[in-house]
């Protein structure tokens, strides 16, 4: 997530006024401390090794007092979302966040930009919420990189901005996150663009795998079928069509699949010439 900032990335996807990158003032806290701990020590003439060492015991001790009050008040504000959001969608949303200003000051900026996202795309502000959660790409940590990017995805998709919406479902998927959804939609999107149909297939038998039951698998193979079937391999469409039917011979609860079922099978059967 260091290739580009966020301002440039939001203004590739169309945004006319960039978001503008502020600095954090948790950091400048930490900075002022800092000068102050070092400044106050140099003049005990305590050395410059141990004045370093208790400059950063003391921000250990600041940062580890601020992080239970930090996570208390994240866990407010998302109850107070809640029921803000249950009285319904309005500016009393925005306002709930606005007045959280010890958070916003000294909380983690990704954490709070991801909630600003989810308020702006409940308010129908959608560029806003892309812009929030770019920015909050650009701050998370390593770990949170891709529930964040696939947060974003969602609402890229939802706005038919398919190209840049794949790209960061892609960056979603490490080995520790990977979503049969989201391999799924990966794969339609690279059909959708003429991409790689072997690339989309790749990404359809991942997600066939990764199903948590037979009956999503067997949607899942429906997709996979009539790619199957672009490239001459009848034997192996037929072995999954059969693996269909399977689920819908065993499965009490699989009439929403039998449309798609029947839809798949008579592609096929087009595809053999009848």
């Amino acid at each position: 997530m260091t290739e580009d900032t966020a301002a440039s990335r939001s203004a590739a996807l169309g945004n006319q006024t960039a978001m503008r990158l502020v600095f954090w003032p948790k950091r400048l806290l930490f900075f002022a401390v800092f000068v102050v701990c070092t400044v106050l020590l140099s003049r005990a003439e305590l050395g410059l090794g141990r004045t370093l060492a208790i400059t950063i015991a003391c921000l250990f001790l600041l940062d580890s007092a601020l992080r239970p009050l930090i996570q208390r008040q994240l866990r407010r504000l998302d109850r107070e979302l809640l029921i803000a959001l249950q009285q319904g969608a309005d500016e009393r949303l925005r306002q709930r966040y606005r007045s959280y200003r010890f958070l916003r000051l000294v909380g983690p900026k990704h954490e709070l930009l991801e909630r600003r996202g989810r308020i702006e795309k409940q308010l129908g502000a959608v560029q806003a919420a892309i812009e929030a959660y770019l920015v909050a790409l650009d701050e998370a940590p390593r770990r949170d990189v891709p529930e964040l990017a696939r947060k974003l995805a969602d609402l890229l998709y939802e706005s038919q901005r398919y190209e840049a919406a794949e790209r960061y479902y892609r960056i979603s998927q490490d080995d520790s996150h990977a979503n049969a959804g989201v391999r799924a939609r990966i794969a339609r999107l690279v059909i959708e663009r003429g991409g790689d149909p072997r690339e989309a297939e790749l990404f359809l038998r991942q997600a066939i795998h990764l199903a948590d039951d037979a009956k999503r698998a067997a949607v899942f193979r429906c997709q996979l079928i009539p790619l199957l079937a672009e490239r001459n391999a009848a034997a192996e469409a037929a072995h999954e069509l059969a693996l269909v039917e399977q689920v819908l011979a065993n499965s009490a609860d699989s009439d929403d699949l039998q449309p798609l079922y029947q839809q798949t099978k008579q592609s096929l059967s087009a595809s053999r010439g009848g």
